[in-house]
């Protein structure tokens, strides 16, 4: 089978300095949906430039509602779903050309690679990395989690896994990380769980990094490994300190007199 009946489909929010290597990645599908939700980058000029690309710009209402939307728009059942700093191998491609695809029980997942300032990273918690990318929409959907959203395969279909890599430029400036921690905390900030003490949002934070650092070798590679497990603690404290920021000056301003 070839790649002609594979949709890649992907969310784009300013992502001008990752998206033009993502596209190059899939110029042998016939169609790419790119869903922009509100670029103020150059991101949607760079999409333009691709003649398989077609660009559809909408709201963003959390990543899995904004990716089953973005599902919806692509031209045929069987979708790729890639990220805009992610680009697929040579060796993937390959693969893809080489697979029958006339199963839509079967969900396909691939191995991510990610590079963190050019390097290939394989532990504090980023390696082994197997996600469900490539599946019949039919049969399968993206869950509504505003945020760390996954692919549903139902029971009565079966993961298969490719042997080639997607690679995932993870981190090329570090303040890329802060952007991320401010981003996901937003998030999370909304979904309802319960506000935390300031005991307890220190103690998750300290865990966060010994994991990565320590329980997860991320002290093997080496600076990178630090950042990796500083961002992880910053990503915990900001997600659970901002509701209780919130809750705490709500109960202030009940307090200020009149």
């Amino acid at each position: 089978m070839s790649t002609d009946a594979i949709y890649p489909v992907l969310i784009t929010r300013d992502a001008a300095s990752t998206i033009e290597h993502t596209l190059r990645s899939l110029t042998a599908f016939p169609e790419v949906i790119v869903y922009d939700n509100g670029s103020t980058d150059a991101t949607v000029e760079i999409c333009r430039k691709f003649p398989n690309v077609k660009v559809v710009q909408g709201d963003f209402f959390g990543y899995g509602p904004t990716k089953n939307h973005a599902v919806s728009l692509a031209g045929g059942d069987w979708v790729l779903s890639i990220d805009a700093d992610e680009y697929v191998s040579e060796a993937l491609l390959k693969e893809l050309r080489e697979t029958s695809f006339d199963d839509p029980s079967v969900a396909y997942e691939v191995e991510r690679h990610n590079l963190m300032l050019g390097k290939d990273i394989r532990r504090g918690g980023v390696g082994n990395n197997w996600l469900v990318r490539l599946f019949n929409r039919q049969r399968c959907r993206f869950t509504d989690a505003a945020v760390h959203e996954k692919v549903i395969v139902p029971a009565d279909c079966r993961n298969v896994r490719l042997r080639s890599p997607l690679w995932h430029q993870a981190c090329t400036d570090l303040d890329q990380i802060l952007q991320k921690i401010s981003r996901y905390s937003e998030l999370n900030r909304r979904d309802g769980a319960p506000t935390r003490s300031i005991l307890n949002i220190w103690i998750r934070s300290v865990w966060s990094f010994f994991k990565s650092y320590v329980l997860k070798a991320g002290f093997l590679e080496g600076w990178r490994g630090v950042v990796i497990a500083h961002g992880d603690a910053m990503g915990t404290f900001f997600k659970h300190i901002k509701r209780y920021a919130d809750k705490a000056t709500e109960a202030e301003k009940r307090e200020l007199p009149k």
